[in-house]
């Protein structure tokens, strides 16, 4: 349970430097990212992305992670679909930009171990599904 908590946090954090590297003006220049990389996108600037960033991948892997501490089924089940989520994220990403960089790599990697990690633990701990009937 240990590695899946940290897991999340560490993916939360990561989440929340992306979002403040889109969302604060400038930010995402210095960091070596370009408008320009968004010209086959559906919007102009980074904005959308940074608050999917926001929202949906920290928010996610920080309830996760909140869950996973509570000692709450619910976390890892969350945790497993926050990977999904990751992985859809970086593949419409290389849609997209029309690019692939190394840090979209890893980050596709780490979705998988995260995706894998969760799986594993609710496999092996048969943990029940979230909000699911229990027999007395």
């Amino acid at each position: 349970m240990k590695k899946l908590q940290i897991f999340a946090f560490v993916m939360a954090f990561f989440s929340l430097v992306g979002a403040g590297g889109a969302l604060i003006p400038g930010a995402a220049e210095s960091m070596g990212v370009s408008p320009e990389l968004l010209i086959h996108a559906p919007f102009q600037t980074f904005l959308i992305p940074g608050l999917f960033l926001l929202f949906i991948l920290f928010g996610g892997n920080l309830l996760s992670g909140l869950l996973l501490l509570r000692q709450n089924a619910a976390g890892a089940y969350l945790l497993a679909v926050m990977g999904g989520i990751t992985i859809l994220w970086i593949l419409a990403q290389w849609v997209f930009m029309w690019a692939i960089f190394p840090i979209q790599v890893l980050f596709l990697l780490l979705a998988f171990g995260q995706l894998l990690l969760a799986w594993r633990y609710i496999r092996h701990t048969n943990l029940p599904l979230p909000f699911a009937a229990k027999e007395n």
